[in-house]
């Protein structure tokens, strides 16, 4: 077990961030590694993350192991991903948020894909000036698949997922090459 969950004696902290890269082999098999906020009360902290690198895949996991919080886990990070985790999670890497985490987006970022499972509290995309550019995007059991942008009052035709909450946008980029974006 890999443990940087954040501690609890009078306030509960936030989780850590835990960084797992395998070379020989490609299943991280039975190992728990977590990046839990604290458990205390009614008041837990926010989820860390765990980056899970292996054979050219890679995963964000923003998950609180179903501790209710308030506290959100911010992406990019203001500290914790090295510049290398960062190029990863654009060009490689999906995140996966669940278990009563809340994902934060607070500034523009990119990665692979998105995945915000029924468990997760909710998905925070932050201003109107806020995108979050994925490949691949899955909100509650529902594929999104209709590239352009999504807002909280225009999920391009699908049904609006309730654990989308701000005036940010995902940006779901079905082609490859540059995109110019302006507001």
């Amino acid at each position: 077990m890999v443990r940087a969950n954040g501690g609890f004696p009078s306030r509960a902290g936030a989780g850590g961030h835990v960084a797992v890269e395998l070379t020989g082999s490609s299943s991280f098999g039975d190992v728990d590694i977590q990046a839990y906020g604290g458990d205390h009360g009614n008041s837990d902290g926010g989820a860390g993350t765990v980056f899970k690198r292996a054979a050219g895949t890679a995963a964000m996991l923003v998950d609180n192991g179903d501790r209710i919080t308030v506290g959100e886990t911010h992406l990019p990070p203001s500290q914790g991903l090295s510049e290398t985790e960062l190029d990863d999670l654009r060009k490689n890497a999906t995140v996966i948020v669940s278990n009563e985490a809340i994902l934060g987006v607070t500034s523009n970022v990119a990665a692979l894909g998105l995945i915000v499972d029924s468990s997760a509290r909710y998905i925070d995309l932050g201003d109107t000036q806020t995108v979050f550019t994925v490949r691949s995007l899955m909100i509650d059991g529902t594929n999104y698949t209709r590239g352009g942008f999504y807002r909280t009052n225009d999920w391009n035709g699908f049904p609006t997922p309730s654990v989308v909450s701000n005036a940010g946008a995902i940006f779901l980029r079905k082609t490859l090459g540059t995109v110019l974006t302006i507001f």
